[in-house]
């Protein structure tokens, strides 16, 4: 195949796949709004949340997940920018779609991974876990942008950066040490996001791996991908050359309710989960408290 070209409308006559993406396009503004309601209710003080932060202070994983969420909660939104236009029709990009479902569900698959597990000390590991990670890559971050800085401003950055990765460390190394954790426990070992997702998708009790499944399926076209494009995508012929064909590609309609009804449920359960870890009633004590290092 050759010579595709994009066709951004909607071109398919099913007129009931249509009618379910306006349905779930409300449900995602919803969506908005309720994380809006939650947000700001305080933590009841004998809640599983409330113990976890402090387990985990000053890298509380209840601020870890409301991040997590936030994140999940504002692509929602811009989904509903994207597809809805300002006379409330629909437009369907080809594959922006799909990359913004996938971070949708990595974001809400990350809180969940965080807060699924039903003893703290797995919690605390698995935000452990995600923190030294993002470590590593803030430094490699660091040293990309630094390298094309003059030599003292270079040097500038890779201190600022040290100082930074000391602190948290130290920090890490008080929870840890506070929870009974060994730092073999989570320094190098966070899972990739396969895994989490898979793993949180079990926790949310979607079935048939459908949250991996999905999250692949939207993987493989957010990077340039021609087999999952033609598989996934549709191809209207509009010449053929030898065994060469050119045509037309456009989203098929029900692929796209699909992947952001499953982009909207994970949120949705993510977000019940922490909204109720809010108010449930903790059960593991006593709560351990770090000891911060003065830095």
């Amino acid at each position: 195949m050759s010579g595709a070209s994009a066709n951004e409308s909607i071109t398919e006559t099913d007129h009931e796949a249509v009618e379910l993406l306006h349905h779930v396009l409300l449900r995602l503004a919803e969506l908005v709004n309720e994380h809006e309601r939650v947000y700001p209710v305080a933590l009841g003080a004998n809640s599983v949340l409330a113990a976890d932060d402090m387990a985990t202070h000053p890298l509380e994983i209840g601020h870890f997940a409301s991040y997590c969420l936030l994140q999940a909660v504002d692509t929602c939104r811009s989904i509903v920018r994207v597809v809805r236009d300002e006379a409330g029709g629909i437009t369907l990009p080809i594959m922006s779609l799909f990359t913004l479902a996938r971070a949708v569900i990595e974001c809400a698959a990350t809180a969940m991974w965080v807060m699924a597990p039903p003893d703290r000390r797995t919690r605390v590991v698995r935000r452990l876990q995600f923190e030294h990670n993002e470590l590593s890559h803030e430094t490699e971050l660091t040293k990309s942008a630094a390298s094309s800085f003059s030599k003292s401003e270079e040097q500038a950055a890779l201190r600022k950066d040290a100082k930074s990765r000391k602190k948290a460390n130290a920090y890490m190394r008080a929870i840890a040490h506070a929870n009974g954790i060994a730092r073999t426990e989570y320094e190098n070992t966070r899972p990739g996001r396969e895994e989490i997702v898979t793993v949180a998708g079990e926790a949310m009790s979607i079935e048939h791996h459908g949250l991996p499944t999905v999250w692949r399926l939207c993987s493989g076209l957010s990077h340039p991908s021609v087999t999952r494009g033609i598989n996934v995508l549709q191809f209207t012929q509009t010449s053929e050359k030898g065994d060469i064909l050119s045509g037309v590609l456009s989203v098929k309609t029900g692929n796209a309710v699909s992947v952001v009804s499953l982009a909207h449920r994970a949120t949705t359960i993510a977000m019940k989960h922490w909204s109720l870890s809010k108010v449930q009633v903790n059960p593991e004590r006593p709560v351990p408290k770090p000891v911060v290092p003065k830095l």
